[in-house]
Formats: structure tokens, sequence, C-alpha cells
């Protein structure tokens, strides 16, 4: 494995914090699951401003805000996060975030881990006014795949590298485009077989801890 690995790139859901869909857990939380799961299953990759406008717009809109705010703040990480944190600050390389999740969870883990060497966050962001859901959603990167491979690319050149001197963290189809391209990935408790084909390790494990003896030296 190559040592001029300038940059780490992690998926949210599943990798950093244990639930694999942050939204649905908020459909659960309003109320919403089985209309959601339904516009979930049928637009999620064919129509995705579709299904932010029949979700944000409508199932959630005007709803108390404080049911997000709580499901943000009591969303457990994986295990083995600050271990990960910790060695990369040893390696000197960069993070970036490329999720499909809540920019707000990306926010938490920066306030209670303070990993000062986060160059990028990419993650969608649900609009909130005067307490209640307000029907806005910025969505840079959607549902992912081509989107976060994209994004990827992006961070490298404002970074000055290429995304062969970066590194993908993720579990799911959405993350496989962006592991394609890495100079390096790791499948972690991937849910896709498409993932498992293309990254370069695959961990199984309880921890995310267990990433580390398959990162670069």
């Amino acid at each position: 494995m190559s040592s001029a690995f300038k940059l780490i790139c992690f998926d949210m859901d599943g990798v950093l914090f244990k639930d694999q869909n942050f939204w649905m857990e908020l459909h659960k939380a309003y109320g919403t699951f089985k209309e959601g799961k339904i516009l979930t299953d049928k637009y999620l990759h064919t129509n995705y401003d579709l299904l932010v406008r029949e979700v944000v717009g409508k199932l959630w809109l005007h709803k108390d805000a404080s049911v997000y705010h709580e499901l943000i703040t009591k969303t457990p990480y994986v295990p083995g996060v600050k271990a990960v944190l910790d060695h990369i600050r040893t390696k000197g390389w960069k993070i970036a975030i490329i999720s499909a999740s809540s920019v707000e969870l990306a926010r938490r883990l920066m306030s209670e881990h303070d990993p000062a060497n986060v160059v990028a966050v990419y993650a969608n962001e649900l609009g909130v006014e005067n307490g209640r859901i307000s029907g806005t959603f910025i969505w840079p990167v959607g549902s992912g795949f081509e989107r976060k491979a994209q994004i990827l690319i992006d961070i490298c050149a404002q970074e000055g590298i290429t995304p062969n001197d970066a590194i993908f963290v993720g579990d799911g189809a959405n993350d496989t485009h962006a592991c394609a391209i890495a100079g390096w990935s790791v499948a972690f408790n991937p849910l896709s077989d498409d993932l498992r084909r293309v990254a370069k390790r695959v961990v199984v494990s309880e921890t995310l801890e267990d990433i580390i003896p398959v990162l670069p030296d």
C-alpha cells in the first residue's frame, strides 16, 4: 500500500453512526414510516427531487423540529469512531464527509470529537424555521452514487490532489462509485455486493476500529 495518501473520506450512516438510514429513522419518529418507505422505494433512485417534495414538502411540513433535533442528539456512534479519528491524526490525513444523511450529524461529530483536520462536509440539510420543519431541503449529495464520486473529485481538486491520493470508507451501494475511483477503499459491514467487489478491503465488525489494520501504512 502506498504511503502517499492525503485524504480519508467517510460515509456516515452505518459507518460513523449506527443507523443505516437516518431519514428512515426520522420517518419512524414522525410516524410517517409507511408512507415514507413507499415513496423512498419508488423515487430514491429515480426522482430524488420528487421524493424531497413529497416527504419534506408534505409529510414533514410544519412538524415539530424538536423531534428531528432529538434524533440527531441520540443517534449512537458506531463503536471505535474515536479510535479511528485518533489514528487519522497520527497519519496527518485530512478528513472529508460525503453522506446522504443529515449534515447536522456531521456537525455533531465535529463538535464532540473536534477533528480539526476536516476539510469538507457534504451532506443533506433539512430546513427548520421557528421550531418547525420548513419544507426546504438542501441536497448536495442527494442519494449518492455518481454524486458522491463527483464530490470526491471536487474535494481532491480543492486540496490539490487526485482521487488516487484519497481513501473512501462506506457501507452502501451508493458508495460504490466513490470507492471505485479512490486510491484505497474500505467497505465496512457492506450492504451491497457491488461495493464488496469494488472495495480494496472488506471489514465486517461491530467496531470501526477494526478498519485501522487495513488502512494504508
